[in-house]
Order: C-alpha cells, then sequence, then structure tokens
C-alpha cells in the first residue's frame, strides 16, 4: 500500500509541476516572439504622387537552429491604411536600398541578391516582377 500510494503522489507531483511548468513555457514563448516583432528601419516614403506611403521594416523569424531576418516593406494609403506587404529576400547585413519610382514602383536592391521590383496590378495588390521585366526597366536606385 505505501508504495501504490508513493506512486501516486510521485505522479501527482509530475502532473502538478507539468502544470505549472508548462503555462510558465507558453507566457515566456509568447513574450518572447512578442518582443522579437518586426523593427522599422527607415522613415517612411512618400509614393511619387503622394498616394502612397512605403515603411521598410527588418523581419525577425527564429527557427530551432537559427535567427533570420529579412527586410520586408509595407505599402500604405495616405491615410495609414495598410495595402499591402511583402517579405525580400535582402538581409539587413548586406547593404541595401529601398525607393520608389515614378509609376509607383517599388525597388528593393541588395549586394547579396541584386535588385528586385514590385508593382501594382488591378487587384489593389503590389506583385514582384519577374528578372526579365525588371532588366527592361530603370531602377531608381541607377538614377
Amino acid at each position: 500500500m505505501k508504495r501504490d500510494a508513493r506512486k501516486m503522489l510521485l505522479a501527482a507531483g509530475v502532473i502538478g509541476g507539468a502544470m505549472v511548468f508548462v503555462p510558465i513555457v507558453g507566457i515566456f514563448m509568447l513574450g518572447w516572439s512578442w518582443h522579437q516583432s518586426n523593427e522599422s528601419i527607415a522613415p517612411p516614403a512618400r509614393s511619387a504622387d503622394g498616394k502612397f506611403v512605403l515603411q521598410a521594416e527588418i523581419a525577425h523569424s527564429f527557427t530551432d537552429t537559427a535567427r533570420n531576418e529579412h527586410v520586408t516593406f509595407k505599402v500604405r494609403d495616405a491615410g495609414g491604411l495598410l495595402l499591402d506587404e511583402h517579405l525580400t529576400d535582402a538581409i539587413p547585413d548586406a547593404r541595401w536600398s529601398i525607393a520608389w519610382d515614378a509609376q509607383d514602383r517599388v525597388w528593393v536592391s541588395s549586394e547579396a541578391t541584386g535588385g528586385h521590383a514590385w508593382q501594382r496590378e488591378a487587384d489593389g495588390k503590389w506583385h514582384e516582377l519577374t528578372d526579365q521585366q525588371v532588366g527592361a526597366l530603370q531602377s531608381p536606385m541607377s538614377e
């Protein structure tokens, strides 16, 4: 009987400890991911016609083995409403730049990944142009 009582107390202790430990770990993890939110890295830039505002940020993502950072951008209307956002291949540790061109295309240039452009389409979203399309255009960074 004593042996069974010890097993029950041990099991209750393990379960009770897990009931305390799991919520604490969950709260810590939620707090960590909230703390690691995107951070603004450049002042907002208005498009040539003033209709849109471009905001560049660093997006943090975590895996079991690595912490990854990429440049992301958000496009808002003049009133601040979020219209679109994209995660780019540019990494903050490499030299990179972001700009509008006169046709409201967003350009991201990175020494690590080259130049990329996004153009607003009929659905109101910015879609990444192909390498061939980008090659036919002049980047505002080269002007």
